[in-house]
C-alpha cells in the first residue's frame, strides 16, 4: 500500500490520500491478523521439529526453576531481558541443543516470564492460584520464530518472492497448504503440533501486521460500483439470511453424527472398565484415536464452511449490518439443555469474530444494532406480529405481506442500522465546523470521524 494510489482487494476502487491532510501512519492504522498453514515435513523436518520442541522444552524447564527460586521471600522474578540471557547462556552451554534456531528460545523467555506475571497479578487479586508448572515430554507443543529473518516463503527451487514453499531457519524448507497470501508484513511464525491419534499434524501460524483502510483515503471512483448494504440474520434451523432473501441452511454438522459419537464413546468408556492401566492398551488407543479424529473432522468442517460463507458474504455485499447478540447470556439464561446445546453447535460467535475481520481487512464495515424485536415487526408496513419460534413464515394481517420470518428479521435489521446510521451522519454534518478567512482558504476545520 505504498504509492500515491491504493486499491482494494475486491475492487471496491481506487484510493489516492487526500492531498489537504498528509497521512501521518501510528500503531493505530495497523492490525494484527493470524494465518494458519498445513506444512507437511519429512522424515528428517520432522525429526528436527521435535527435537526443537525438547530443546525449548529444557530451557522453559530450567527458566520456570529460576524463577521459583528467585520468589523465595520476595515477591518479584527476573525481567524478560534477563530471562533472555538466561537462556542464551543454557543454549551455550550445552552441544546438544546447538542446532536448532537460537532466536526461538527469546520466545521460550517471554512465555515463562508472562506465566510467573498472571501467577503474581493473580495472587495480588486474593485469587487461589498455582505456580506455572513444568512441562513433561509431550506437553510443550509448539515454538516460535519472533522475527521473519527466521522464516520466509521461497519458490521450489529456493529463491525468494515464491510462495510454493516455507523456509523455516535450521529446518529447511517444508511443503505448506491452505496458500493464500496476506497483503502486508510477516511478524512471527509459530510452529504447533496437535495429535491424531498416534499420528503428528504440523501447522504453522503467521501474524502479519496489516495496514488499515482511513478516512485519510478518499475515493476518486464513480459511485455506482458501490455494492449495496446488508441485513443479517443468524438462527438454528437456517445459520444465516440476508436482506437479498438469501439463505443458508444449518447443516448440524454435530447432530448428524451423534449416534457415530455415542458408538465411540461407549467403546471407548468399554476399553477403561476392561482393564485398569487402560492407557496402555491397544484398545485403548484404537477408541481414543478414532473419536479425536471423528471430532476433528466435525471442527474443521465447521471452520472451513464459515470461512467460505464469511468471505462469501463480504465481497458480495457493501455495509453489512447485523444483530448485537450476547451469545454467552442466551445460553445461560436458558432452561432447555436443547437450546443450549443448539446454541453451542451454531457458534455464533465463532462466524461473527470470522466476518469481521474479514470486512476490516478489506474495507467492510460491520456494524451491530439492537436485536430487539427484529422477528415481531413486518418490514413492510413495521406492525407488531408476534409469533413463537414455531412459525416459521411471517404473515402480516395490515399489509398482507407473507415471508420468511429470517429473511423478514433481516429487512428489520438492514432498516435498523441504516436510520441510525442516516442519523449518525447527519448529527455530524450539523455538527461540523468550517471556518473561512478573508482570502477564501480555510483557517479551522473539525469533523468527527466517519460512522463505524
Amino acid at each position: 500500500m505504498e504509492g500515491k494510489y491504493v486499491r482494494r482487494w475486491r475492487g471496491h476502487g481506487i484510493y489516492r490520500y487526500a492531498k489537504d491532510n498528509p497521512l501521518t501512519i501510528s500503531d493505530k492504522d495497523y492490525y494484527v491478523r493470524t494465518t494458519q498453514y498445513s506444512i507437511y515435513p519429512n522424515r528428517t523436518q520432522e525429526r528436527m521439529i521435535l527435537h526443537t520442541l525438547d530443546v525449548c522444552r529444557s530451557v522453559y524447564n530450567q527458566l520456570c526453576e529460576l524463577c521459583r527460586m528467585s520468589l523465595n521471600g520476595k515477591e518479584r522474578i527476573p525481567s524478560s531481558i534477563d530471562l533472555c540471557m538466561v537462556a542464551r547462556c543454557i543454549w551455550n552451554r550445552f552441544d546438544w541443543m546447538q542446532d536448532i534456531y537460537e532466536n526461538c528460545l527469546n520466545d521460550v523467555a517471554r512465555r515463562v516470564h508472562d506465566a510467573f506475571e498472571r501467577y503474581l497479578n493473580g495472587r495480588k487479586r486474593g485469587e487461589n492460584v498455582g505456580l506455572p508448572r513444568f512441562k513433561s515430554e509431550g506437553m510443550y507443543d509448539s515454538f516460535t520464530y519472533p522475527s521473519s529473518l527466521g522464516f520466509s516463503f521461497r519458490t521450489k527451487e529456493g529463491k525468494k518472492g515464491g510462495f510454493e514453499r516455507l523456509r523455516l531457519g535450521k529446518i529447511g524448507q517444508l511443503r505448506f497448504g491452505n496458500r493464500f497470501m496476506i497483503p502486508g508484513t510477516m511478524k512471527t511464525a509459530t510452529v504447533s503440533r496437535s495429535k491424531s491419534g498416534s499420528r503428528n499434524i504440523w501447522k504453522v501460524c503467521i501474524t502479519w501486521r496489516i495496514r488499515r483502510f482511513t478516512e485519510h483515503e478518499a475515493s476518486i471512483d464513480p459511485s455506482e460500483d458501490t455494492l449495496a448494504p446488508v441485513g443479517l440474520d443468524l438462527g438454528l434451523r437456517n445459520l444465516v439470511a440476508l436482506s437479498d432473501r438469501t439463505i443458508i441452511p444449518n447443516d448440524d454438522t454435530y447432530r448428524k453424527k451423534e449416534n457415530r459419537y455415542r458408538e465411540l464413546q461407549r467403546r471407548l468408556s468399554e476399553a477403561m472398565e476392561n482393564d485398569p492401566k487402560y492407557r496402555r492398551t491397544d484398545d485403548f488407543k484404537r477408541a481414543h484415536a478414532k473419536l479425536s479424529n471423528a471430532f476433528r473432522k466435525a471442527k474443521d468442517h465447521r471452520k472451513d464452511q464459515y470461512h467460505k460463507m464469511a468471505r462469501d458474504i463480504v465481497y458480495s455485499h457493501g455495509d453489512i449490518y447485523a444483530e448485537a447478540l450476547d451469545v454467552k447470556e442466551m445460553i445461560e439464561g436458558s432452561e432447555s439443555k436443547t437450546m443450549k446445546k443448539l446454541y453451542r453447535e451454531a457458534a455464533w460467535s465463532t462466524f461473527m469474530n470470522m466476518l469481521t475481520y474479514k470486512g476490516e481487512e478489506s474495507g467492510t464495515s460491520i456494524h451491530f444494532v439492537n436485536p430487539a424485536y427484529t422477528s415481531q415487526l413486518c418490514s413492510e408496513c413495521g406492525t407488531m406480529v408476534p409469533k413463537d419460534l414455531s412459525v416459521r413464515v411471517h404473515k402480516c394481517p395490515d399489509c398482507r405481506l407473507k415471508l420468511d420470518r429470517d429473511i423478514n428479521a433481516a429487512r428489520n435489521i438492514l432498516k435498523r442500522g441504516l436510520g441510525v446510521a442516516r442519523h449518525v451522519r447527519d448529527q455530524r454534518q450539523s455538527a461540523n465546523v468550517h471556518d473561512v478567512s478573508t482570502d477564501g482558504s480555510p483557517t479551522r476545520f473539525v469533523e468527527e470521524p466517519y460512522f463505524v
